[in-house]
């Protein structure tokens, strides 16, 4: 029939138009936008803005000291963006977001690393090429989808930047335990997964997109990939980044 539609269809189109109210992730009270309530995305950019922070790869600092990180292998890449530290009200977004595989809240975390990057990167080039962090063939299998992704695309669209799907891919071999399980040393010193990294322009600004930082080895992969593969100039952009307390 010519004017048969689909159900779907009709609930996506009312959906746009229509806010649906859903208990907020955070706290539980009702929130309209994204599953995350105003005044819990108030707290989260007001944590953003405290204490005393790395230039390069924006850890939250100690009260004394500079960066252990830096000062021990520093991050291969020109600058580090962040959202939140993984810490408090940023730690459960993250957790429902990857462990109960609540899609929705990746443009809540793309809009405030969004932010981060407009304010900490005024003079970025016309052209910035954004990938994603991959994901292993299990955690995709387990979630359904790439979480560094989904935020990936998301920001390359208010950045108005191409995203190439599957820029870095995983080609197997990924270690037997999840970086979640592991220590810190175990990721400093195990093996790398095995990605691939396809093509990108000679001389080209890459934007590396992930969803949690804490000890910078799957940036620093990435990052070596990326140059190897053309790039002149690597950033990272990451959600939330593991505060010293989780370091030592």
């Amino acid at each position: 029939m010519a004017h048969a539609f689909r159900l779907g269809d009709l609930l996506q189109s009312l959906s746009q138009v229509i806010q649906v109210p859903r208990p907020c992730v955070v706290c539980e009270q009702r929130a309209w936008r994204y599953g995350v309530c105003e005044l819990c995305l108030l707290e989260l950019a007001q944590q953003r803005q405290t204490g005393q922070r790395c230039p390069h790869c924006c850890v939250l600092l100690p009260s004394h000291g500079g960066c252990r990180d830096c000062a021990v292998r520093p991050l291969q890449v020109e600058q580090v963006f962040v959202a939140w530290d993984y810490q408090g009200d940023a730690e459960v977004l993250i957790q429902a977001y990857k462990g109960r595989q609540q899609q929705w809240l990746a443009s809540v975390m793309a809009e405030a690393l969004y932010q981060q990057i407009v304010a900490g990167w005024p003079s970025r080039p016309a052209v910035v090429q954004v990938v994603a962090i991959p994901a292993s063939a299990t955690a995709l299998r387990q979630r359904g989808f790439n979480p560094a992704a989904e935020i990936a695309k998301r920001v390359a669209k208010q950045l108005q930047q191409p995203y190439a799907i599957g820029q870095l891919c995983s080609v197997g071999g990924q270690p037997s335990t999840g970086q979640k399980q592991r220590s810190r040393q175990q990721r400093l010193t195990g093996q790398a997964p095995a990605w691939h990294c396809a093509p990108l322009p000679v001389g080209s600004t890459v934007l590396v997109v992930d969803d949690v930082l804490t000890t910078g080895s799957t940036l620093q992969h990435a990052a070596t990939l990326c140059r190897q593969a053309g790039a002149q100039h690597v950033y990272a952009a990451v959600v939330a980044r593991t505060p010293w307390r989780d370091y030592f």
